[in-house]
């Protein structure tokens, strides 16, 4: 049947790497009922099948993640009737060293404190699930029920329009930053020609 035909939309699969870890102390109500799990997402992209053209997801595992990479936290822990606990949250990989971090329980009331490492929260308080999946279904794509794609497309479409921005901050930060050192080496120089002036 031949291969597939697959459309990259996002990759970060071959950037820089860099470590990423969690510290965090989630809540266990029943290890038997515990979900617990930390995907690493470095592709999004279109493939082909006989049903139709999906939207999918790939990923890695483990505790090094390309910079850039998407990474995905979730925990669930309850009886086996109910769910007591559930927490959810995506991060880019960036290195930014460690950090503060809240997860907020999406079931109980059980917020837990948590310290990152090059991981920046991504802010989802703008994210209209319905409204993504519209966009991508209109675009003649499949949603894959096996990875949160309508999250990750939101997510990558928006941190596109922001890149340039960034780009710009961060321009603008290290040209600063550059006229400071230059300042200071002025007056280093300066300071020495004074002495000499003052040997002579």
């Amino acid at each position: 049947m031949g291969d597939k035909k697959e459309t990259i939309i996002w990759d970060v699969s071959e950037n820089r790497k860099v470590p990423i870890k969690i510290d965090a102390k989630f809540p266990v109500s029943n290890p038997k009922k515990t979900y617990n799990k930390k995907l690493i997402y470095v592709q999004l992209l279109t493939r082909e099948y006989n049903s139709g053209v999906y939207l999918i997801a790939r990923k890695q595992y483990g505790n090094v993640a390309p910079d850039g990479a998407i990474v995905m936290i979730e925990h669930r822990t309850g009886s086996w009737k109910h769910v007591h606990h559930e927490y959810r949250a995506y991060f880019m990989v960036s290195e930014s060293g460690e950090q503060e971090y809240v997860f907020k329980d999406l079931v109980g009331d059980l917020d837990v404190e948590a310290r990152l490492k090059n991981l920046i929260p991504i802010d989802l308080s703008e994210f209209d699930y319905d409204e993504t999946r519209a966009e991508i279904e209109n675009k003649g794509w499949k949603i894959s029920q096996y990875d949160p794609v309508v999250t990750l497309y939101y997510i990558i479409m928006k941190s596109e329009v922001s890149s340039v921005d960034m780009q710009i901050r961060r321009l603008q930060e290290l040209i600063a930053q550059k006229e400071r050192e230059l300042e200071e080496l002025k007056r280093q120089l300066t300071e020495l020609l004074n002495k000499k002036k003052e040997r002579d």
